[in-house]
């Protein structure tokens, strides 16, 4: 039986690089023909890989069938999670698309997004208060306080996802944000660190090059 959908290039495309199954793809369609049969009366309804994409959610999250990351959905529609959320809520008030069981899942969605970007807000200010943004002294085209946020903020991230897993406390990972503050404060430049970081690095420094210095001896 020929399926709709197959002579849609952008819509195979978009499940292909999402590895839907046959049945979610058949879901997703249904819905998308659904919403086109007023697309007229509402502009949002507009065929497009925004639109797409999120039918591909609805039906995934639907049949329990989900087989991508949101990261990797708003990635490849190119939304971000605000914005993602809000054309959900559009296309729910005026089609009435969403289920109690999609609307749970974008809830958490978007808690689990705000909590985050808490976190972010937090971990930028403590960064501004350690580390010098704009230093006297150059000391490397690759190492820069901008640099070194990104590479904090990404081991953050990657420590959050292997060590936490599904918990999202805010309380634990803060205390995680503060032991990826601690390890990249003991490597940093002291001439990117604001004191009292600078001078705490810098006794350790030559508490390190004395122990060496010893064991030299000692040999």
């Amino acid at each position: 039986q020929h399926r709709p959908w197959l002579d849609d290039a952008g819509f195979v495309s978009l499940c292909e690089v999402l590895k839907v199954s046959e049945t979610v793809r058949d879901q997703a369609w249904k819905t998308w023909q659904k919403l086109s049969m007023e697309c007229d009366a509402h502009e949002v309804l507009v065929k497009n890989e925004k639109v797409l994409g999120i039918c591909i959610f609805l039906a995934a999250v639907e049949l329990s069938d989900v087989s991508f990351t949101i990261t990797e959905l708003l990635k490849n529609i190119h939304v971000n999670v605000n914005t993602f959320v809000e054309l959900i809520k559009e296309l729910d008030v005026n089609m009435d698309t969403v289920s109690s069981k999609v609307d749970h899942t974008v809830s958490s969605l978007k808690a689990k997004y705000n909590r985050l970007l808490e976190l972010y807000q937090t971990f930028q200010r403590i960064f501004n208060c350690i580390y010098i943004t704009q230093p006297s002294v150059q000391i490397s085209t690759d190492i820069n306080a901008a640099s070194i946020l990104k590479l904090c903020w990404t081991t953050f991230l990657l420590a959050k996802g292997k060590v936490l897993q599904k918990e999202d406390d805010l309380v634990i990972s803060f205390q995680l944000l503060l032991c990826v503050f601690e390890r990249y404060i003991k490597i940093s430049p002291p001439a990117l660190l604001n004191e009292p970081y600078k001078t705490a690095v810098s006794r350790m420094s030559v508490t390190t090059s004395t122990r060496s210095s010893r064991r030299r001896s000692e040999e």
